[in-house]
């Protein structure tokens, strides 16, 4: 799944969704907002991701 698929997904689900790359739980856009909101809270780190096209 990549990246842009992922952040598609967030925008249209009703819940928070966890995606587990390497060792870690990696949560996408709004998805990380709900999380943070309404589970427990922790630092939300971003990063930009360029897209072509």
């Amino acid at each position: 799944m990549t990246t842009v698929e992922k952040i598609s997904s967030a925008i249209r689900n009703k819940y928070f969704t966890l995606f587990k790359e390497g060792l870690f739980y990696k949560c996408y856009n709004q998805d990380a907002m709900v999380f943070v909101k309404r589970v427990k809270n922790f630092k939300v780190s971003s990063k930009y991701v360029k897209s072509v096209g």
